[in-house]
C-alpha cells in the first residue's frame, strides 16, 4: 500500500495534466455544443417568426357566402363581434348558427371552455354572463385587462354555438346574442377600442410563457385585426353604429345561478343581475 501511494505521488504532476487537457477539451466540446444549440434555437424562433408573418397576411374573411350576408343578417352586429373567435374556431363570418358543429363538439367546446354537453354550455353562458374573466381581474405590461369585451363576445360565439348545435333554438340564442351585441356597443366607443382589449384578453388567456410566444400571440392577432377590418372585412362592412336589437336574456329564466353581487355594477349588467337575483331564479 505504501508503495503504491508513492507511485501516484510521484506520477501526480502527470495525472493532473491528463485531467487538464480532459477538462478542458470536454469543456470546449460543451461550449461548442450550446452555441451549436442555441444558434438552432434561434433559427427556429426566426422561422417562426417569419412563418406567422406570412400566415397573418394571408388571412382572408371566411364567408359561406359573402360580406354581403352579413350586413343583411338582422344581428349583423353580433356577427361582425364575434367575428375574431369564429375564424378562431373556423366557422364563417356570415352564418349565425356555427355549421362544422364536428369540430365544435370534439375540440372548440371541450379544450376551450370545458363544455361537453347542451347542460354544461348552457352553464358556461350564465357564467359569462353573471361573472366571467372580469370576476377575476388580471393585468400585462399595459396595466389591468378590460375583459368585458372578451366575455361578451364570448357570450355570442356560444350563443351561435348553441344554435348550430340545437342546445338554443335559433330564437333564444339570437336573444341572447343580442344582449351582449348591445352592452358591447353601448360600452365601447368603435372597433378598434373593442379590438384592443379583445387583443389584449386574447393574447392573456393564450398563456404565453416567453418573450417569443408574446412576439407570436403578438404577430397573430395582429393578423386577425387587419383581416377583420379588410375592405371585404366585417369590421369594415358593419359600421359600429349598425341599429342591435334588444335581448330580454331568456337564456337566465329558471336558472339557478346566483349574482355575484359584485359592485359596482355597470349599466349593462344590471339586467343580469336583476334576472339573477329575483327570488323565482333560487
Amino acid at each position: 500500500m505504501d508503495q503504491l501511494l508513492s507511485d501516484l505521488t510521484r506520477d501526480l504532476p502527470g495525472w493532473l495534466g491528463v485531467v487538464f487537457v480532459i477538462v478542458i477539451v470536454g469543456a470546449g466540446w460543451f461550449g461548442i455544443s450550446r452555441l451549436y444549440a442555441a444558434a438552432g434555437r434561434r433559427a427556429e424562433r426566426t422561422r417562426a417568426i417569419r412563418l406567422q408573418r406570412a400566415h397573418a397576411a394571408s388571412l382572408r374573411p371566411g364567408y359561406a357566402v359573402s360580406s354581403d350576408a352579413i350586413v343583411a343578417d338582422p344581428d349583423a352586429f353580433a356577427l361582425a363581434a364575434s367575428a375574431w373567435l369564429a375564424h378562431a374556431g373556423a366557422q364563417p363570418l356570415d352564418a349565425f348558427a356555427y355549421r362544422d358543429t364536428a369540430h365544435l363538439r370534439d375540440d372548440v367546446l371541450p379544450q376551450h371552455y370545458g363544455v361537453h354537453d347542451r347542460s354544461s354550455l348552457l352553464a358556461e353562458i350564465v357564467d359569462l354572463l353573471a361573472a366571467g374573466h372580469r370576476a377575476h381581474p388580471h393585468g400585462d405590461d399595459d396595466g389591468p385587462i378590460d375583459f368585458v369585451a372578451w366575455d361578451l363576445v364570448r357570450v355570442i360565439e356560444l350563443s351561435r354555438a348553441a344554435a348550430g348545435l340545437g342546445a338554443l333554438d335559433d330564437d333564444d340564442a339570437r336573444d341572447t346574442a343580442r344582449f351582449a351585441a348591445r352592452a358591447l356597443q353601448s360600452r365601447y366607443s368603435g372597433w378598434e377600442e373593442m379590438g384592443a382589449q379583445l387583443a389584449r384578453a386574447y393574447r392573456h388567456t393564450h398563456e404565453p410563457n416567453s418573450d417569443h410566444a408574446v412576439k407570436l400571440a403578438q404577430i397573430e392577432c395582429d393578423g386577425i385585426r387587419t383581416m377583420l377590418t379588410s375592405p371585404d372585412g366585417p369590421w369594415a362592412r358593419v359600421p359600429w353604429t349598425t341599429r342591435t336589437h334588444a335581448g330580454s336574456l331568456r337564456v337566465l329564466d329558471g336558472s339557478s345561478a346566483q349574482w355575484s353581487g359584485a359592485a359596482p355594477i355597470e349599466p349593462w349588467e344590471r339586467p343580469i343581475a336583476a334576472k339573477l337575483s329575483s327570488p323565482e331564479q333560487v
